[in-house]
């Protein structure tokens, strides 16, 4: 019985949105290395159902027959899993590649050190290339977004309440503008989040050759959500300044002398 030393790998890439040419480039440097006798496999998950192939081209012809909902030349998610028995050299060779829908691969390589090395450093080079975006910063959730939004929207309360004279507003209506414009914020916040989300999300494509172009695109329930935000701060602001004149306007006086009676 042979003792080899082995070694493991992990590495985590977000984002991933591949083409079929990007996909066949993974699918060969995972089988680069091994041996004749080495078993590799991909894999989908279409509602609750585990589609498994024996190569992305054959993934193709099992998808299209499916009854499963879906785009057949689409996946969102996929699982790709090689394993080359051990010999009397070298110690098993294992990959693990695991991408979920939310926008995330996971990668593990496991087998002889100089092995992993060069297997590691090859995988997680395609893998960076598959980025639509390359900063972790977009890959955050929607609430994120609202978050930092919100913390804008108190920097720009600061800034009114530096810029507009003193007493412009009654308390009530100042707290009011405030809460406001924050809210404002987190909303568009949460809007930009929401189209990053869709615009980042894991895409495999199977057949075409090139990624599609796309533009960043906002749905109409998005657009209404963040025009009645943008309406309700504006009411506020109106209604504020509006209710300020009316309170600091001078009544009127009557401009006639008063009558006098005469004697």
């Amino acid at each position: 019985m042979h003792h080899h030393p082995r070694a493991t790998v992990q590495f985590t890439v977000f984002g991933c949105k591949m083409s079929r040419r990007q996909l066949d480039r993974l699918w060969r440097a995972v089988g680069e290395g091994l041996s004749d006798g080495a078993r590799r496999s991909i894999h989908t998950q279409r509602s609750i159902t585990r589609i498994q192939a024996a190569s992305p081209g054959q993934l193709v012809d099992v998808l299209d027959e499916s009854t499963e909902p879906g785009n057949p030349e689409l996946l969102e998610n996929m699982w790709i899993i090689a394993h080359d028995p051990s010999s009397e050299s070298r110690a098993a060779r294992d990959i693990t590649i695991v991408v979920t829908e939310q926008n995330v691969l996971q990668c593990t390589v496991n087998g002889d050190p100089t092995w992993v090395r060069g297997c590691s450093a090859t995988l997680k080079s395609l893998a960076e290339e598959a980025r639509p975006l390359k900063w972790r910063l977009w890959y955050v959730p929607p609430l994120s977004y609202a978050a930092a939004g919100m913390a804008i929207g108190g920097v720009v309360n600061m800034l009114i309440g530096n810029l507009i004279p003193p007493r412009t507003f009654s308390a009530p209506w100042s707290i009011a503008i405030s809460i406001s414009v924050a809210a404002l914020f987190a909303l568009i916040g949460w809007v930009v989040g929401k189209v990053m989300s869709r615009r980042c999300r894991a895409e495999i494509w199977l057949r075409r050759e090139e990624l599609p172009q796309r533009w960043f695109r906002v749905s109409a329930a998005e657009l209404l959500m963040a025009a009645i935000g943008l309406a309700a701060v504006i009411a506020t602001v109106v209604f504020g300044l509006v209710t300020h004149a009316d309170a600091t306007k001078p009544e009127n006086k009557n401009m006639n002398p008063a009558p006098t009676s005469s004697p």
